[in-house]
């Protein structure tokens, strides 16, 4: 599976140790992958008007596994610790762990019906 994070052409990405650090003119963040992903720097391109293309970087995340898979990323202000992680089960999403030496427990419940 692969899955991208397209991000402005005024950011560039840099690698910082697991996670990937977000640089721009008004501040920096950091991309903290989670889940049995790779992350890896890749080039696509940003069009704000008709006709003009400019070059923009897209992390791209890969990884092998069978469906269904739970991963994905936190963003983080530069500097900030992020150690957490996800687990999945049939009612939804489990996201536990540390972000800036405070303890971080959330869930989100799986949608089971819906009008549409």
């Amino acid at each position: 599976f692969e899955s991208y994070l397209h991000l402005h052409p005024d950011l560039r990405l840099e690698v910082a140790g697991k996670a990937w650090r977000v640089v721009g003119d008004r501040g920096d963040f950091r991309v903290v992958p989670i889940g049995a992903v790779t992350c890896e720097l890749a080039h696509a391109w940003y069009c704000p008007d008709w006709g003009r293309a400019t070059r923009a970087p897209v992390l791209t995340f890969r990884g092998e596994a069978e469906a269904p898979v739970t991963f994905g990323y936190v963003l983080a202000p530069h500097g900030v610790d992020v150690d957490v992680a996800v687990d999945a089960d049939a009612s939804g999403v489990a996201l536990t762990g540390c972000v800036g030496g405070r303890p971080l427990q959330m869930r989100s419940d799986r949608c089971t019906s819906s009008d549409v």
